[in-house]
């Protein structure tokens, strides 16, 4: 009786476990090419954020709130109420709404819910040496940083 007792309990202890969300800046650069693409979100303590997409000849910025959920899913709010023009609303469009916290990573979440963990990116090599394409998988998340620079 003693072993299913326990056994129970271990149970749901893991089953209602969810992830603390440690606050912070998460930051991913990737190299594509010459290009270089750098994402950052601050995530401080009073549920807002900062956002800060950085690539070839675009620069984006914005602030929201954000929530959390059991399962350590973030939904992202934007602030669209200081946009001026249609090009910022559409940039911030393309922004990750819903994000998967995992293990100090943050990975963009697609339409079914599932963490995108890799992505297809461009490279500036070949896949082979003369045959292929100039894509590769590669992991695209945002991974916990400290210090004040963290993406150089």
């Amino acid at each position: 009786m003693r072993l299913v007792f326990a056994s129970v309990i271990t149970l749901l202890a893991v089953v209602s476990y969810g992830q603390e969300i440690e606050y912070g800046i998460f930051c991913r650069q990737n190299a594509a090419g010459d290009y270089s693409v750098k994402t950052v979100i601050i995530l401080n303590a009073d549920q807002t954020f900062e956002y800060e997409f950085t690539g070839h000849m675009i620069r984006d910025k914005a602030k929201g709130t954000f929530s959390v959920s059991k399962n350590s899913v973030i939904k992202l709010s934007y602030d669209t109420s200081g946009l001026k023009d249609q090009n910022e609303k559409e940039i911030i469009d393309m922004a990750p709404k819903v994000m998967n916290y995992e293990n100090g990573r943050l990975y963009e979440v697609d339409k079914n819910g599932k963490a995108i963990k890799t992505k297809r990116l461009l490279s500036r090599y070949r896949r082979f040496y003369l045959l292929g394409s100039y894509s590769r998988r590669k992991d695209v998340f945002l991974e916990k940083k400290d210090g004040k620079k963290p993406c150089e």
